[in-house]
């Protein structure tokens, strides 16, 4: 059974250990709130990985009545900086399928959830930030998870 935790963990360091994207991203992070990891690190682009509690399920089938269901929902926010609307507007979804094809290599995340199939839902904006210096792109991705759990 894994925990939340856990499965950030495990989600991090799949996503540190691929190349195109540890080469993208300056910080990844796990934090709850996402203005204080600005307002610390002042770092662009970023990954933060947060995780909402999970629920459980029970087994409809008879067959299966000796197991439940944990599911779990994943959220992956992120964002790039740039002095260009039109260069944070594709630095965010560059950044965005960057992230997708890391997910893709493993869709178990080491054995941590079961995230198949996988189908995230996505959305991005593009704003102005720092007395409108800055073009921010803000991404967030949110998919489900889950783990069969054996009450025997």
């Amino acid at each position: 059974m894994s925990t939340v935790s856990t499965i950030i963990d495990a989600i991090d360091k799949q996503f540190q250990a691929n190349t195109a994207l540890s080469t993208a991203v300056s910080k990844f992070a796990k934090w709850e709130d996402e203005i204080d990891l600005v307002n610390e690190t002042k770092k662009f682009p970023f990954i933060n990985l947060t995780c909402d509690a999970f629920h459980v399920e029970e087994a409809d089938n008879m067959r299966f009545h000796d197991m439940k269901r944990e599911k779990y929902n994943i959220v992956i926010t992120f964002a790039v900086k740039a002095t260009k609307k039109a260069l944070a507007s594709t630095g965010i979804w560059t950044l965005h399928d960057l992230i997708i094809d890391a997910i893709e290599t493993d869709t178990t995340f080491s054995g941590a959830i079961n995230v198949i199939p996988f189908k995230p839902t996505s959305a991005a904006d593009v704003a102005r930030w720092q007395d409108e210096r800055f073009w921010i792109g803000r991404g967030a991705m949110i998919f489900e998870g889950h783990n069969d759990v054996n009450l025997r």
